[in-house]
């Protein structure tokens, strides 16, 4: 096979993971090489005995004698080149996403000082008001049975036998089915529905401004509301991985009961027992990652309303 051919086929296998597994990775970040044609081999000759027969069999053993300094070098400078290369264009996005919120920013800035105390401020005002008023039906909850239903429809109901049993061997660490990782995107998958809906009731209660001045202001509102979301999400994401492994189905050894009772059950109803034992650990804890979402929503939407503070009192749910 080919350098390219094996560069090609490894390519494929990378993008499809981060397909399957929704990871936000840059494929044009990676740089695939063949590392072992530096390698100088040699075929050393060997005889041994078979044990059986008394005969002696001749063979030939591949060892590494040296490698070749002109390639390894050139590796070393393609990753160096790839490593500068990478540093370049995370610089140029930043730099570029940079100019467009500083951009935003001045827009913004400029309009807020052309603002008087008129019919704009007036807009605010209202606008503030009304999404103050209809708060209570702005803000999704989230539902505790529904978050852990979801994950164990993903870590338990949709996974082979086998492979459960393969993974609670090793206390849900297994790389291809990764119980904190698998929980973690439950959690974010969850968060994002509820944050996109936010997100969608806020913007439908303030369509009917009238003000452009103040059209302008709330969209700069907007904007931050959507950057809180975005990060929030990726609050959402940690705070799932680390309390669920760190805590939830800590320790990750035969010290924990819960391991314990899972590696041992056996035989028929495997995944239907398996399922319980989980549910009931879940259970135990569904409040709390419904109260994570709970607190990012409700943070989202207090600092959004902190947008208007300067246009109107502060008020907090």
């Amino acid at each position: 096979m080919s350098e390219e051919k094996g560069k090609e086929i490894k390519q494929a296998e990378l993008e499809r993971k981060i397909k399957i597994h929704k990871v936000p990775y840059i494929i044009s970040n990676t740089l695939f090489i063949d590392s072992i044609s530096a390698y100088i081999k040699k075929y050393k000759q060997e005889k041994t005995t078979d044990p059986t027969t008394g005969k002696i069999k001749a063979s030939k053993k591949i060892i590494i004698a040296d490698f070749d300094r002109e390639i390894a070098q050139s590796y070393r400078d393609e990753i160096s080149d790839k490593i500068n290369e990478i540093i370049i264009n995370h610089k140029k996005n930043l730099q570029e996403d940079a100019i467009k919120i500083r951009d935003e920013i001045d827009s913004l800035i400029q309009t807020e000082q052309k603002l008087e105390k008129t019919a704009e401020l007036e807009a605010l005002k209202e606008a503030k008001e009304n999404i103050l008023k209809l708060k209570s039906s702005i803000i999704p909850k989230a539902i505790a049975n529904e978050i852990k239903e979801n994950i164990l429809k993903k870590i338990i109901d949709d996974v082979h036998w086998a492979r459960i049993k393969k993974t609670n061997s090793i206390f849900g660490n297994w790389e291809k089915d990764n119980i904190y990782n698998e929980i973690a995107q439950q959690g974010t998958e969850y968060f994002s529905q509820l944050a996109n809906q936010l997100h969608s009731n806020i913007k439908k209660n303030l369509s009917d401004i009238n003000n452009n001045n103040a059209k302008i202001i709330i969209n700069g509102y907007i904007h931050k509301l959507e950057c809180a979301i975005s990060d929030s999400t990726d609050s959402i994401r940690f705070e799932y991985y680390d309390s669920s492994q760190a805590d939830y189905f800590y320790p990750q050894s035969s010290n924990n009961i819960f391991w314990q009772t899972v590696q041992h059950i056996k035989g028929r109803g495997y995944k239907k027992n398996v399922r319980q034992e989980y549910d009931e650990l879940l259970e135990e804890f569904k409040c709390n990652l419904s109260s994570y979402i709970d607190y990012e929503l409700k943070n989202i939407f207090n600092n959004f309303i902190d947008s208007f503070s300067e246009n109107g009192e502060e008020e907090k749910i």
